[in-house]
């Protein structure tokens, strides 16, 4: 027994190193294009505990005509992680906003990873008039196996 245990120890901690690894490693990046004509800031309402499972990077403005980056990356024990901000800007007196909502999930039990079982994505109009603001969004890169996500956002009056 105890030489059976002596060789399978070894490996056993390898694959728990292994997996704590790749799964503190999890990130999902946001690049939000402002092209609005207008600066944008951060909702505060919407951004309040806005990460869920580790620790974001929310730029308070963005603005118009540059590009904002949004970082999440997960705490090692977190099964659901969750980004979760809007983004306002006043034309006149009416307020226009886009919110986002991006979650990476797994591993657990039935997916022991490493890596992710997947993501859920929520973009959408928060206020506006008509047709405006208009929301965009587009993954542009995933690998599941790390857990990295990789968003171009585009919010346009």
């Amino acid at each position: 027994m105890k030489n059976i245990l002596r060789s399978i120890l070894p490996a056993l901690v390898a694959v728990a190193a292994f997996a704590t690894t790749a799964h503190a490693n999890d990130t999902i990046t946001v690049n939000w294009t402002n092209s609005t004509g207008f600066g944008m800031g951060r909702d505060f309402t919407a951004a309040y505990n806005a990460c869920n499972g580790g620790t974001c990077t929310i730029p308070h403005d963005i603005n118009n005509g540059t590009t904002g980056v949004l970082t999440h990356t997960a705490a090692s024990t977190q099964y659901i992680r969750t980004m979760s901000t809007r983004f306002y800007y006043m034309d006149g007196l009416t307020r226009k906003s886009c919110q986002l909502v991006v979650s990476a999930y797994g591993p657990n039990s039935t997916f022991p990873g490493p890596g992710c079982e997947g993501k859920s994505i929520t973009f959408s109009k928060g206020n506006g008039t008509g047709t405006s603001p208009v929301c965009q969004w587009a993954l542009v890169t995933e690998d599941p196996k790390t857990c990295t996500y990789v968003f171009n956002v585009t919010t346009m009056n």
